[in-house]
């Protein structure tokens, strides 16, 4: 009986639910508040990397406006060409590529009373949470694997030379036909000698970094001492080349190894550097060799106070090895020799010391030159591409932006095709002043965050 009842008494059971109930909200309630901790953490980290980017960005903002400034300066230096001899575009190239850090870093100990205030006046006028750092490089590198594409050329007609020279004085128009068949057949051999050109710089920069990877690395060595640079050539070509055009007796074979590995050839320029890594015949080991000294974007203007051996021998085959040490020697000095160095202003002063200290022939200076001009080059002493890294920081968030920045040049008006030839082959030819190359506002052409 006592059993029972004792079985029967709910005596403490209240207490049992009461201390369970609180168990259970104690657990759920530890569970609610490390979930909030937790999104709270996020959301300050959210906001400390938003932070960051609005501060990457800003450093971009504040390149655009730096390069803006030198595109006027550049712009007036080539309209005024006595302010050259005062302050060279390389100079002021040199100051646009200044780091920019922020805050800035200085030891205010050892400021005097008016560079602390002039620190604390802009440190108050300028509003940002965090900091920032902006670098801005200019690209100089002329090696393009778009260049490497086959253009397209218009083959000429077959004409009956005796019968144009018959009817020369008869109809005018024959000879203006001539002489624009004259100049296509120009165009045309000038588009492929500069297409074999561009590629005999990609062979030596692949056969160079080549050879001195396989005298360091000897895995490397085992693994890649039989490659062709010339076939790894002739694939990029036909990589970035239309189908149709690109004509060459290895073309099966390239086309056989794009099948076996499934791979769809672009057949178009690339877009980016990093579609090198899609190539079927280049390991990432093989372009990671020579990534750094490619670029997709035309630097149009080739710093002449920068070029070097290489693109010095590209530019102009003909040199001997006399000639190109001479170059070097006269532009860049030598304590030794005590011959100082000479810096290049403009074309001009390029010229001059081509042809008239170095005595380089002048007719193929001009041809040589010519041709990389109709290729869209030019040459100067400062450049017109440029890569903005923006780093942007804000507590413990970190944001970096990098960006290409184009300063596009002007197009010169086409000279009017109607216009009346002269008659007289007496009448002297006034030879008209290159026109000043003038830059564009500076526009993005490639953001990556």
């Amino acid at each position: 009986m006592k059993y029972i009842s004792l079985v029967r008494n709910q005596n403490g059971v209240g207490l049992l639910l009461v201390m369970s109930s609180i168990a259970l909200l104690t657990f759920l309630l530890a569970t609610f508040t490390y979930n909030t901790s937790i999104n709270k953490i996020k959301v300050y980290n959210e906001q400390d990397s938003f932070q960051a980017r609005l501060n990457a960005e800003s450093g971009l903002n504040f390149a655009r406006s730096k390069l803006k400034m030198y595109q006027e300066a550049f712009n007036m230096l080539e309209k005024n060409e006595s302010l050259k001899s005062v302050v060279s575009p390389e100079k002021i190239e040199g100051l646009i590529t200044q780091p920019f850090i922020f805050p800035l870093p200085v030891n205010i100990d050892n400021l005097n009373l008016i560079q602390k205030t002039l620190l604390k006046e802009f440190s108050d006028n300028t509003y940002m949470n965090g900091e920032v750092m902006v670098e801005v490089k200019s690209i100089s590198n002329f090696l393009n694997p778009n260049n490497l594409s086959v253009p397209f050329i218009k083959e000429s007609k077959d004409q009956d030379e005796d019968r144009r020279d018959e009817d020369k004085d008869e109809d005018p128009q024959d000879d203006e036909d001539d002489n624009s068949e004259k100049k296509d057949n120009k165009s045309s051999n000038d588009q492929k000698e500069n297409l074999i050109n561009n590629e005999q710089a990609f062979v030596e920069l692949l056969s160079e970094r080549l050879q001195q990877k396989i005298e360091e690395d000897e895995e490397f060595a085992s693994n890649y001492s039989d490659l062709d640079p010339v076939m790894l050539i002739k694939e990029l070509k036909y990589y970035v080349s239309r189908n149709e055009l690109f004509k060459d007796d290895q073309k099966t074979d390239i086309e056989i190894l794009y099948s076996e590995k499934d791979i769809d050839p672009k057949h178009a320029p690339l877009e980016h550097i990093s579609e090198l890594y899609q190539l079927a015949g280049w390991d990432d080991e093989i372009v990671n060799l020579v990534i750094d000294r490619l670029s997709v974007y035309a630097a149009a203007i080739i710093p002449i106070n920068e070029i070097n051996e290489k693109h010095l021998r590209l530019i102009f085959p003909e040199l001997t090895d006399e000639q190109v040490n001479d170059f070097f020697l006269q532009r860049d000095g030598n304590e030794e020799l005590e011959v100082d160095p000479t810096p290049l202003n403009s074309f001009q002063d390029f010229k001059r010391l081509c042809t008239e200290t170095l005595d380089f022939d002048s007719s193929m200076f001009q041809q040589r030159t010519e041709l990389f001009l109709k290729a869209g080059y030019h040459f100067g002493p400062a450049g017109k591409l440029f890569k903005i890294t923006s780093n942007g920081k804000f507590n413990n968030s970190n944001y970096t932006l990098n960006a290409f920045i184009d300063l596009p040049i002007l197009p010169q008006p086409e000279e009017s095709k109607t216009k009346k030839k002269k008659t007289s082959k007496t009448k002297e030819k006034t030879k008209k002043k290159a026109p000043p190359v003038e830059l564009m506002e500076p526009r993005v052409i490639n953001i990556a965050y």
